[in-house]
């Protein structure tokens, strides 16, 4: 678009933003793409790739190479790759990474070279039209002044004060440098706005931004406290904090403050967001360089004469070791990267290649066969695609662009899809004449209870349904043609049996039949989603999630009886799984045998205090036997335990149906408390006022009267 058009200012891709402001403050990566790819194919973009990736450790292992201290150096750099082996990718927050690596290179070895403040004005220049972190270039010249500057004029502990101080030319030099990456930065299309977006940005962060941070995978703290202590979670990650500290306390005398306080800002930067996981891989790998760099082993452990008999036998050893590991380190990310396409019947490896795993190929292939025009509601993780290859023909609702959409957008499209809102949907209809839907599936099923409204209003037509997509048409005239030459009656959908070449790859092979087979079983297409599994269960019969698909299939059905075999059988290969006992239990609970419901529930607490299904689940059966009580009790319990305002609503209706509304009310209060589907809440209040004869109010009135009550 940009070398037909130049650079948008406005927004151009989706029809809900178009025509607002947008600054795209990646536009110059973006052309070098688009040219390097037009110019070499596939193979330029995956070249660059690994010419970068290869020039940052070539810089780390300059900044950090020791000829006595290669095996130290080498580890390091392995546990810098192993931090996110899955980040380095042609984005370009991973070039604001290159760059501040590049940075940090030149300010610590050639600041006395009067050539570096024009090299650094001209790679901020590039930096700024490439990506939003160019602020950092900025930030490193003004970090290590700060730092200088202390040193100074104030008194620092120990030897503080005279580690890494520069020379008043050297000095001199750096405030020059950090006047001229500031005034490179306005050096862009949008001139003081584009110098002023990354700032925005991060004072907007903890406000409107939070939201985005709450729901994005990439955006979730690399850390939480629920997995502080989780070995299994980010353990390479976690390994380079704990070694980067414990060098800064055996170094507390001699600690250099640029160092600390550029690990401080990278530390917080990747804690904030697992994206950012890569910047803090380089600045632990140099903290421990420069904290070790004056330091022996004999200066941390004493040793004793045999030491030195054993030293060089056991380097031997451990390099050895080394080799062994780095191999097998190797190896596993080949094997992970595995996946196997569908559409070509093959495994493939996302390495020397560009990986098909997020774009939908099926459904793509099938909108331009068939020159599908119009405005699309989409879900979030088919924006990209659809824009790359459908855009002038579709245009999106939304797509990863955060700054352009912003979180209030983003709540209405939460509100259509996870809320299942139909009117919110209705209004964005009305408002954009949008004419299609696609929903593609990544790491999640369709939203189930939307996928049902649109499949059997009059107004949609269901033209697409496979493993990967579902793709919808309105009924208007501009469609009629398309609708009546593609559109699918899934009452008589059938199930085709696996290729041979299939059977090879048997775990893999099982998603399409498995992921057709929950979305039929969702839209109430009981017989034709038995079929899909079966097949997924003649390809692999040991697999734990199709046979309890199976079970909830056949429940449906009214087959209680093979439902619980098959719940039985599943728990035969996860004896221990809370997920099995919940849905066994919800079977008994169906057929009335509340006593062995709720003694899978009592095991579910047993296992698990701290997980809140078993509660739920007790809480549940307990309402059936008309012990309120006891059911409102553990259901608090449950809630505390950050229950689902989902599964407290369904507790809700078991009170209303049994007619015990004041606990249907004060089981309502637990929902308020969450703050989420406050619209649902008060429905569900406006239904129990009503019955209970009290005179049929507003959700404003009730919120007010609900305020007033929790505020007595």
């Amino acid at each position: 678009y940009i070398m037909q058009h130049g650079i948008p200012t406005t927004e151009v891709f989706s029809f809900s933003m178009a025509g607002q402001r947008w600054i795209d403050h990646e536009w110059l990566w973006q052309v070098l793409l688009y040219s390097l790819r037009q110019a070499f194919g596939d193979w330029g973009l995956i070249s660059l790739q690994a010419w970068m990736t290869v020039t940052m450790f070539l810089i780390l292992l300059l900044l950090g190479y020791r000829r006595d201290r290669i095996f130290l150096v080498a580890f390091l750099l392995v546990l810098v790759t192993l931090v996110a082996p899955e980040r380095p990718l042609m984005r370009p927050d991973n070039v604001s990474l290159w760059f501040s690596l590049i940075y940090i290179f030149l300010l610590w070895l050639f600041l006395k070279r009067s050539w570096t403040i024009y090299v650094l004005f001209i790679l901020q220049i590039l930096w700024t039209n490439i990506h939003g972190f160019f602020i950092f270039g900025p930030l490193f010249a003004l970090v290590i002044l700060a730092s200088e500057y202390i040193k100074r004029h104030i008194p620092l502990p120990y030897e503080w004060n005279s580690i890494g101080r520069l020379s008043d030319d050297e000095y001199r030099r750096l405030k020059k440098i950090g006047v001229a990456l500031i005034l490179a930065c306005f050096i862009n299309p949008q001139f003081v706005d584009g110098f002023l977006y990354p700032i925005k940005i991060i004072l907007d962060a903890p406000g409107e931004s939070r939201f985005f941070y709450s729901y994005i995978g990439e955006l979730h703290r690399s850390v939480s406290i629920d997995n502080l202590l989780n070995p299994h979670a980010r353990p390479i990650y976690k390994i380079l904090i704990i070694l980067s500290l414990v060098g800064f306390i055996f170094n507390y005398r001699k600690i250099d403050l640029r160092v600390f306080i550029f690990w401080l800002i990278f530390l917080f930067f990747s804690w904030i967001a697992s994206r950012n996981l890569l910047f803090f891989a380089p600045a632990a790998y140099l903290s421990l360089i420069v904290n070790l760099s004056n330091m022996r082993l004999e200066d941390i452990f004493p040793v004793s004469k045999s030491w030195y008999r054993l030293k060089y036998p056991l380097i031997i050893f451990l390099q050895l070791g080394f080799i062994v590991w780095v191999s097998y380190c190797g190896r596993k990310m080949i094997k992970e990267s595995n996946y196997f396409d569908i559409v070509t019947l093959k495994l493939q490896s996302s390495y020397g290649r560009l990986s098909d795993q997020k774009f939908p190929r099926r459904v793509g292939d099938f909108l331009v066969n068939h020159n599908i025009r119009g405005n699309f509601f989409n879900n979030l993780a088919v924006g990209h695609p659809l824009i790359i290859r459908h855009y002038p023909n579709i245009r999106v609702f939304i797509d990863g662009r955060t700054e352009v959409f912003g979180a209030k957008f983003f709540k209405t499209y939460r509100k259509i899809l996870e809320e299942s809102n139909w009117d919110v949907f209705q209004s964005q209809v009305d408002k954009f004449n949008i004419t299609g839907v696609i929903l593609t599936v990544t790491n999640k099923s369709f939203p189930d209870k939307f996928l049902r409204q649109i499949y059997f209003h009059p107004e949609w037509k269901l033209i697409y349904f496979d493993y990967d997509a579902v793709v919808f048409l309105k009924d208007i005239p501009q469609n009629r043609d398309t609708i009546t030459r593609l559109v699918t009656d899934l009452t008589r959908w059938q199930t085709k049996p696996a290729e041979a070449q299939l059977l090879r790859y048997p775990t893999l092979a099982v998603t399409p039949y498995y992921n057709r087979a929950i979305n039929l079983k969702n839209l109430g297409f009981y017989e034709q989603a038995e079929r899909e599994i079966d097949e997924v269960l003649r390809i692999d019969p040991t697999d734990v999630t199709a046979i309890i698909l199976k079970a909830q299939i056949c429940q449906k059905m009214g087959r209680v009886e093979e439902a619980l075999d098959l719940f039985k059988q599943a728990s035969r290969y996860t004896p221990n799984s809370i997920g099995i006992m919940r849905e066994t239990a919800f079977v008994y609970e169906g057929i009335g045998d509340y006593d062995h419901a709720i003694s899978l529930s009592q095991r579910m607490i047993d296992q698990a205090p701290k997980d809140p299904r078993g509660y739920f689940v007790l809480s549940k059966v307990l309402a059936r036997k008309a012990q309120y009580q006891e059911s409102y009790t553990v259901l608090a319990k449950a809630s505390e335990l950050n229950l689902s305002v989902e599964n407290i609503l369904t507790v809700v209706d078991v009170f209303y149906q049994q007619k015990a509304y004041s606990w249907a009310r004060k089981a309502c209060y637990l929902a308020l408390a969450k703050k989420e589907k406050m619209d649902d809440i008060y429905f569900k209040l406006g239904l129990i006022e009503k019955a209970e004869g009290i005179p049929d109010l507003t959700h404003e009135a009730i919120k007010k009267e609900l305020d007033i009550n929790q505020h007595n």
